[in-house]
C-alpha cells in the first residue's frame, strides 16, 4: 500500500508539475498578449484621429469648390422689396427646394453715371455653407 501511495503521489506530483509549466506558458502567452492588445489600442487610436482628421480637410475642400455667392441679373429694382422673398421664389420657380441658407443679401449700388440707366442693379446673395457629407 506504502508503494502505490508513493506511486501515485508521483504521479500527481508530475501532473501537477507539468500543469505548473503549462500555466506558466499560458501566462507568458497572456501577458504577450495584454502588451500587443496596449499597442493595438494605440494604434488604433492613431488610426481613428488620422482619419477624423482626411475627414475634415476632405469636407474643408469639398466645401471650397462649393460656389458661396451669386449674382443675380435683370431682377427688376422696385421701391421696398424684399430681397429674400424675391430669392426663395426664384429658387422655387427654379424647382429648387427648399432655396439654400442666405448668409447675405443685397443689391449693388448704383454708380452715379449709370442712375438713369435702364439696368437694374444686381442682386448679390452670400450663401451660407453647409457640409455636403
Amino acid at each position: 500500500m506504502n508503494e502505490a501511495e508513493k506511486r501515485l503521489l508521483a504521479l500527481l506530483t508530475e501532473k501537477l508539475s507539468s500543469m505548473a509549466g503549462e500555466i506558466h506558458n499560458l501566462t507568458k502567452r497572456v501577458q504577450f498578449l495584454e502588451e500587443k492588445l496596449g499597442e493595438t489600442q494605440h494604434l488604433t487610436q492613431k488610426v481613428d484621429n488620422m482619419v477624423a482628421q482626411f475627414k475634415q480637410k476632405r469636407d474643408e475642400q469639398a466645401n471650397a469648390n462649393i460656389p458661396s455667392s451669386l449674382r443675380i441679373h435683370g431682377v427688376p429694382y422696385v421701391e421696398g422689396e424684399k430681397l429674400k422673398h424675391i430669392f426663395n421664389n426664384l429658387c422655387l420657380s427654379l424647382n429648387h427646394t427648399p432655396a439654400p441658407a442666405i448668409k447675405e443679401i443685397y443689391r449693388m449700388n448704383l454708380n452715379k453715371n449709370l442712375r438713369h440707366s435702364i439696368v437694374d442693379p444686381i442682386i448679390m446673395v452670400k450663401l451660407e455653407l453647409v457640409r455636403p457629407f
